[in-house]
């Protein structure tokens, strides 16, 4: 993963819980207190995923809530600022998902060494889009927060149910 995961990640924290706690998940993660970083630097997954667990470790929450905060903070408010070219394209949370493999695409393909993850869609039901995340880094458990924030930024209701390598949008608008 890119560093701007991680950098997303301890923003949230410091925004919502203080710096104090931003401080004590890099600790609790066994990164120093104190670590810069470009944002596109390579970070290995479970640096992140171990961040992810240190920062639940920290709030007191379960991994899944972490994994959902995060998520929701990164399609709702921290992408938003690096990607508004994107972000300005859709009106829906529909259009918005459907094309994320198209983004991860064209932002990566000046990234060295990126490996996103690929994405297909089953669109055929108007009020549910079904979303197979396909990557050999299994990082799924992170789609439901993603695509929760995607909506939320899109100002829609939804419910969002993941399976195996499936997620599974109803809209409820």
């Amino acid at each position: 993963m890119k560093a701007g995961i991680a950098k997303c990640l301890e923003e949230l924290v410091r925004k919502t819980y203080g710096d104090a706690n931003g401080t004590a998940s890099l600790v609790e993660a066994g990164q120093p207190a104190g670590r810069l970083c470009m944002t596109t630097a390579g970070i290995p997954d479970g640096e992140i995923l171990a961040l992810i667990g240190a920062t639940a470790k920290v709030w007191k929450i379960t991994g899944e809530a972490a994994m959902d905060a995060f998520g929701m903070y990164w399609s709702a408010t921290y992408a938003t600022s690096i990607y508004t070219l994107y972000y300005d394209q859709w009106t829906n949370a529909r259009d918005f998902l459907r094309d994320v493999d198209h983004v991860h695409a064209a932002i990566t393909s000046r990234v060295p060494n990126a490996t996103p993850p690929h994405f297909t869609f089953d669109a055929s039901d108007p009020k549910k889009l079904v979303i197979v995340y396909e990557t050999k880094r299994g990082l799924v458990a992170l789609m439901p927060g993603l695509v929760k924030g995607v909506d939320a930024y899109c100002k829609e209701k939804v419910r969002v149910s993941a399976s195996g390598n499936t997620v599974t949008t109803t809209f409820l608008i």
